[in-house]
């Protein structure tokens, strides 16, 4: 006994014609009469019989009709509430970023698109930039916002869109010998003692990268995971240090100074797993991200 057959029985008592079930299900008349057959072997009894040219259910097959229809009826209730469920887990999408980001960047991100698209439910994670990298190639997590420097590495697995381009600036304690310009060009840094963002921020990879374009490798100092343990260590004399977007910092004892010659950068993207198959509430995000930003918005130095 199988689906197919219940389904043929119940339409051949239906319709009360062989012919006519046959044409509903797009198969032979042998195929039905064969179905009924072998569903009236397994039972032992006669659900249909002859009446002229149609046919009558028998009085066994009126009692296994009520319970078919009635067991077809709640397995596919049972489909449909599958089917809802797995249309609703499409609409819950996996956001993973770095702590500096989850607090500067995403809130606005987040924002707009929730108001264009109420029906998806975002869950927000956190982390290490390399963990989060790990999570999003690991298929944890349906994208990660953060910066492009790290995610360039993993290309043969990621895609990623650029949102927001910010200028790298240099932090300077006020005592440096260097505090009075108004610019400075890298390589004037080479042998300077650097303070820098941890992995954690992705931040630090895209600090090598440009040391490296000028031919060197940043002298690291010391690392640090936030805006305020890196200002205090610039502050305290420790080092200097490249910075994007800062929060608060004393500019009794710093100095923000601009970087000269070619335009030093550093870029924000949502990053997804090209290897994963985009669900509805993720093809949304994406569209959402590339309407919004079809190249990456510039976003100025602030301090406050």
């Amino acid at each position: 006994m199988n689906l197919q057959q219940l389904y043929y029985f119940m339409t051949v008592v239906r319709l009360k014609h062989i012919t006519k079930a046959s044409e509903l299900h797009h198969v032979s008349q042998s195929t039905i009469s064969t179905a009924i057959c072998n569903l009236e072997d397994e039972l032992g009894v006669s659900l249909l019989k002859k009446d002229g040219r149609g046919i009558e259910i028998t009085q066994c097959g009126l009692i296994f009709a009520k319970y078919v229809e009635e067991s077809l009826s709640s397995l596919e209730n049972g489909i449909n509430q599958i089917t809802k469920f797995k249309e609703n887990q499409d609409l819950v999408v996996e956001l993973a970023t770095t702590f500096s980001l989850g607090s500067s960047t995403l809130p606005s991100l987040i924002s707009s698109f929730q108001n264009k698209h109420p029906e998806v439910t975002l869950k927000i994670h956190q982390g290490p930039n390399n963990y989060i990298i790990k999570r999003l190639i690991n298929e944890d997590v349906d994208f990660v916002l953060g910066r492009v420097a790290p995610m360039a590495k993993e290309t043969s697995i990621l895609d990623y869109h650029p949102i927001f381009i910010e200028d790298i600036y240099v932090l300077l304690p006020k005592s440096h010998r260097l505090a009075a310009n108004k610019s400075i060009k890298i390589d004037e840094l080479r042998y300077e003692p650097i303070i820098v963002f941890d992995e954690s921020t992705g931040f630090k990879q895209e600090i090598i990268d440009i040391c490296a374009r000028y031919g060197f490798y940043p002298n690291i100092a010391y690392e640090a995971m936030d805006n305020s343990t890196v200002a205090a260590l610039v502050e305290e004399g420790f080092g200097i240090a490249f910075v994007a977007q800062m929060g608060s910092i004393n500019e009794n004892k710093i100095k923000v100074i601009s970087i000269e010659g070619e335009s030093v950068q550093s870029t924000i993207c949502l990053a997804w797993n090209n290897k994963v198959e985009i669900t509805k509430g993720a093809k949304y995000l994406i569209d959402f991200v590339k309407s919004q930003y079809p190249s990456p918005v510039y976003r100025e130095w602030k301090s406050n």
